[in-house]
């Protein structure tokens, strides 16, 4: 079950951080262990920490909302350029067609290192 952190601490998901860093300061005072001998106190006060916590990283904002933070972003999904994802591409393919040369030539697949012959065949 996925928690309510905003339910938790009595606000709305709208809040923003100084709405919500007073919910939670109000809401630790009232049952901090220290001053509510309460059975569930502790609990309680393990929740509103807990929600207070994921509630200002910012980490958890974007991945609540990952829609309306994707319009945020510049246009570009990728970071690698348009160039450079050229440049990989034509690489591939170079490798791909000397692989292709090779297991159709009588290319040796032996490799000389260290005066011992090496099977390198794909």
């Amino acid at each position: 079950m996925v928690k309510n952190y905003y339910k938790s601490l009595g606000i709305s998901p709208s809040a923003n951080k100084h709405e919500i860093k007073a919910a939670y300061r109000k809401l630790a005072k009232k049952y901090h262990p220290d001053k509510n001998s309460s059975i569930n106190a502790k609990n309680i006060f393990i929740e509103i920490n807990e929600a207070y916590a994921y509630l200002t990283d910012d980490k958890h904002k974007i991945l609540e909302n990952p829609v309306s933070n994707s319009f945020n972003k510049s246009k570009s999904r990728s970071r690698y350029s348009e160039e450079e994802l050229n440049k990989r591409k034509e690489i591939e393919d170079r490798y791909k067609e000397l692989e292709e040369k090779m297991k159709s030539s009588d290319i040796k697949n032996d490799v000389q290192y260290k005066g011992e012959a090496i099977d390198v065949s794909p």
